[in-house]
């Protein structure tokens, strides 16, 4: 089962833009081997069941920037980014989230998109 039949399913709205987390660098990652989870805030408890899970996002600091243009601009726009962050002697602390602006029905990504990864300081 996918994640909008799921939804769908269990009667669960979303309680807010979709957001993709990503683990793997993409451009160090074979594209046959991405780990990354879709993932959608819902207000009320669900249960998991089949492919879905319902569990707790953590908190924690993040850096965040935007992203508005075609999806093959994405890796300037993270990439930049990224190395400023480095730069300013920041590391990644966990999976980067991407909270996608306007999901279509599918829950692709929409027409803005932003990117939050969680950090600490070296």
């Amino acid at each position: 089962m996918n994640l909008v039949s799921w939804l769908k399913a269990n009667k669960v709205r979303m309680a807010g833009p979709p957001i993709g987390l990503s683990y793997d660098n993409p451009p160090e990652t074979p594209a046959e081997r991405p780990r990354s989870e879709a993932c959608v805030p819902i207000s009320v408890s669900g249960r998991s069941g089949g492919k879905v899970k319902v569990k707790d996002l953590p908190g924690g600091q993040v850096a965040v920037t935007r992203h508005k243009g075609q999806p093959e601009r994405y890796k300037d726009t993270y990439g930049s980014f990224l190395e400023g962050l480095i730069k300013e002697g920041y590391t990644l602390a966990g999976p980067t989230w991407e909270v996608f602006d306007e999901p279509r029905e599918d829950l692709r990504p929409g027409k803005g998109t932003a990117i939050k990864p969680p950090i600490g300081k070296t």
